[in-house]
């Protein structure tokens, strides 16, 4: 996923303000990670959401706490969705994945997949 989707996003949902409210926290915590895990330090993270880089830290090891509560799941995700959506976007071409379709179950198990994937 390019880093200007996520610099999109992170404005969009005004996530680089001062809020502190959970659902922002928690959404925060998300990105957080996925950025981490994508290699950036935890300066250039903090540089991206207005905040340095032991709100990161703070807010990495918070999410890592969390993330199994179910309160923690609903309030992220519409964040996983549109990590994963971006993500598999670009893995998975659809034409050619529908091409390759020989019988009704490919197809229909195609349909699901695309279903699980994008709602």
């Amino acid at each position: 996923m390019k880093l200007e989707e996520i610099k999109k996003y992170i404005k969009a949902h005004k996530l680089d303000t001062p809020v502190r409210f959970r659902e922002f926290n928690d959404i925060r915590g998300v990105l957080y990670v996925y950025l981490r895990e994508k290699g950036y330090r935890f300066q250039e993270i903090g540089k991206m959401f207005n905040r340095d880089h032991a709100t990161v830290i703070n807010g990495i090891k918070r999410h890592n706490d969390l993330h199994t509560f179910k309160d923690h799941k609903e309030n992220t995700k519409h964040v996983r969705a549109f990590l994963k959506y971006q993500t598999d976007l670009k893995q998975l071409d659809w034409k050619d994945e529908l091409l390759k379709c020989e019988t009704l179950i490919d197809f229909h198990r195609l349909q699901k997949q695309v279903k699980e994937e994008l709602i």
